[in-house]
């Protein structure tokens, strides 16, 4: 019996394939140690989550930005520290009232209200003290001779004008107490932070946060829908203005009314995308605990940072609190085997991306609205774990909304 299945040609062409290939990954060269980075970003978490209970102005909050910048030599950290003693001391922790007395005690200093940029050895014995008597057993201990001759210095500048002390720190002459890595006084801050959470303060936001975003998730829908129906409405008024504008004589008139009809929808857009970068903002501050975004199957770690440079739109380069830090051996395509390819069909062909030399654990950083995205797609192409590509999912679209 003659069969009426069509035949393959064997001499036809093959089908071009489509090579899909991971994002080139930027290498994050580390200035300090794997400890002191995870101590800032652990601070710097912390002040995006709860910056509205800081004292901390907007150039604080960019110098943060940069999890390697110069936060030492800045005022920024006094300023910090300042506002987490002020929290034990107005709202004292868990009605332990030493703690809050020693807070109080600290900022009754003449020195905490001056101009210096930083805070003496006694200061820090005395944040120490604090945590000490709190609980904290792991707390760094300050050195008291260090701490005494740091004094004395200190005392034989007093009688300085501040443009003097202030060009001595800059030349290296005047007494600096932070050292350049500073590891025990950010692992005092972040003891200090932690011990803020039992404030009351801090401890009700930690409980509206989540009733908040369940609010303005409900009002971003709402826009959304007005949104939708504003715009159909637009476009059908555009159209009828638009006809009647090849016959009317009063152009001007209607080429005005089309003028007015575009920027109420441009204004309505620009709403609701500053509505969408404000629950994706709040929803990330929401979270319980610092931790990935996922782990892919050759190892490597995504993180999502904060981003504390708010609604700066300038910034879409910036991968510390609008990128991807990847953390892990990489990935390329291994260059003696082919790419990766698609063929139209849908069939795969194995997957060849390749670690790095000696599967090496590196830190490496990738930004861009663009570069995101094709992560995103050659992650969803292995089947990587959904939550991860949500969550990357979610930065490209937060920068989207940002930067439209």
């Amino acid at each position: 019996m003659q069969s009426f299945v069509q035949q393959k040609d064997s001499n036809a062409k093959m089908k071009p394939l489509i090579a899909l290939q991971p994002p080139k990954l930027s290498n994050l060269e580390l200035q300090f140690s794997e400890e002191v980075v995870w101590q800032r970003l652990q601070i710097r978490e912390f002040v995006f989550r709860f910056e509205n209970l800081l004292a901390l102005t907007a150039e604080d909050r960019n110098l943060l930005q940069d999890a390697q910048g110069d936060w030492v030599t800045h005022r920024m950290l006094k300023k910090l520290v300042c506002s987490l003693m002020e929290l034990i001391a107005h709202y004292g922790v868990e009605n332990d009232t030493d703690q809050q007395k020693m807070a109080k005690q600290f900022l009754q200093d003449e020195h905490i209200a001056s101009s210096r940029p930083y805070l003496s050895l006694q200061h820090w014995q005395t944040i120490s003290a604090t945590l000490l008597a709190a609980g904290y057993e792991d707390t760094p201990v300050f050195n008291d001779e260090e701490a005494i001759a740091t004094s004395d210095a200190q005392q034989q500048m007093d009688w300085l004008p501040s443009f003097v002390t202030r060009s001595m720190q800059a030349n290296g002459t005047g007494p600096m107490p932070i050292v350049k890595d500073a590891l025990k006084e950010l692992k005092t801050i972040n003891l200090l932070s932690m011990c803020t959470l039992y404030t009351p303060c801090i401890r009700k936001d930690l409980l509206q946060g989540s009733v908040q975003l369940k609010d303005e998730e409900d009002a971003l829908h709402a826009l959304r829908r007005q949104t939708m129906s504003d715009e159909m409405h637009a476009r059908t008024t555009k159209n009828t203005l638009l006809q009647q504008l090849a016959t009317a004589e009063e152009q001007d008139a209607i080429q005005q009314k089309i003028e007015d009809v575009d920027n109420k929808i441009d204004e309505q857009r620009h709403l609701l995308n500053r509505k969408e970068v404000d629950v994706y903002l709040l929803s990330r501050r929401t979270s319980k605990r610092l931790s990935s975004a996922g782990t892919d199957q050759h190892g490597n770690q995504y993180w999502l940072f904060g981003d504390l440079h708010h609604y700066q739109d300038d910034q879409d380069q910036d991968f510390w609190g609008r990128g991807v830090i990847i953390i892990g051996p990489g990935c390329h395509v291994d260059d003696e085997q082919p790419s990766e390819e698609i063929s139209k069909d849908g069939h795969r062909s194995p997957c060849v991306a390749r670690l790095t030399t000696n599967n090496s654990k590196r830190w490496w950083y990738l930004s861009g609205i663009e570069n995101i995205d094709m992560l995103v797609q050659w992650l969803n192409h292995h089947s990587e774990p959904k939550h991860l590509i949500r969550q990357l999912s979610s930065r490209s679209r937060y920068l989207n909304h940002l930067l439209s």
